[in-house]
């Protein structure tokens, strides 16, 4: 269904990419949190030294792990009306929210 200007209707994927850059910023932040200088490429708690509002420092660790679940499965849903045509743009979700660097 593609989105024409000035119609009522909304394409999945505009729902869909802001969740992926929000998932994608705070799975940063957690690994600037729990990761090592190596693992990371470049000086771990730069961000707190830098006293960074990140996710893990205003909702904590636990609760930003489960905010890139969440924001995962909702991506997915919201792009499974596209079927086998999704199965990449999950795989990205994945992809996203698995990373360790």
């Amino acid at each position: 269904m593609p989105h024409h200007p000035g119609s009522n209707h909304i394409w999945p994927g505009e729902r869909d990419l802001p969740r992926r850059g929000i998932a994608f910023q705070i799975q940063d932040d957690i690994i600037e949190a729990e990761g090592n200088t190596e693992q990371i490429g470049k000086p771990s708690q730069s961000d707190e030294d830098k006293d960074k509002a990140t996710f893990p420092k205003i909702i904590g660790l636990d609760a930003s792990k489960r905010r890139v679940l969440d924001l995962f499965n909702q991506s997915n849903d919201a792009i499974s009306v596209f079927g086998e045509k999704s199965e990449g743009l999950k795989y990205l979700a994945k992809i996203i929210t698995e990373r360790t660097s």
